[in-house]
């Protein structure tokens, strides 16, 4: 079992100490790995994180970036929701779920509907990685 819904600070923090111990850096990734599962931190960034606290960063926080938020916050989560639903299949508009759930139900009973829910989840992971985000 993993621990669930840590902080973005909290696994830099375990990588941070980790190469204070000595570990390599797949060494820390498969600690992170084993603690927080695949979904917490992907390979590539846990090895930017082990590389930057290497090379002397202490912070494990993001660095201020002109222009983005530092945090997501509800109102984004919210935009990310609704740009969600806004999709073109076959030819047609939605603006809600609910014409979503209509539609999908009449083609392939859950399969439309399960994808459209896996949507939020990959767009909040996408705008809390700042971008930096692809499915394998």
């Amino acid at each position: 079992m993993s621990i669930q819904s840590p902080a973005k600070c909290e696994i830099r923090g375990v990588i941070r100490y980790l190469i204070w111990k000595g570990k390599t850096s797949v060494e820390v990734y498969n600690e992170v790995k084993t603690a927080y599962g695949d979904k917490a931190m992907n390979r590539t960034s846990v090895f930017k994180w082990c590389r930057e606290f290497k090379n002397g960063r202490t912070s494990v926080h993001d660095d201020q970036r002109s222009g983005r938020p530092s945090i997501v916050t509800d109102e984004i989560v919210e935009k990310t929701k609704m740009r969600s639903v806004k999709l073109h299949m076959g030819g047609k508009r939605f603006s809600t779920h609910e014409e979503v759930k209509k539609w999908t139900k009449g083609l392939a009973g859950n399969y439309f509907e399960e994808g459209i829910k896996e949507l939020i989840p990959r767009f909040t992971t996408c705008i809390e990685r700042n971008g930096d985000y692809v499915e394998k």
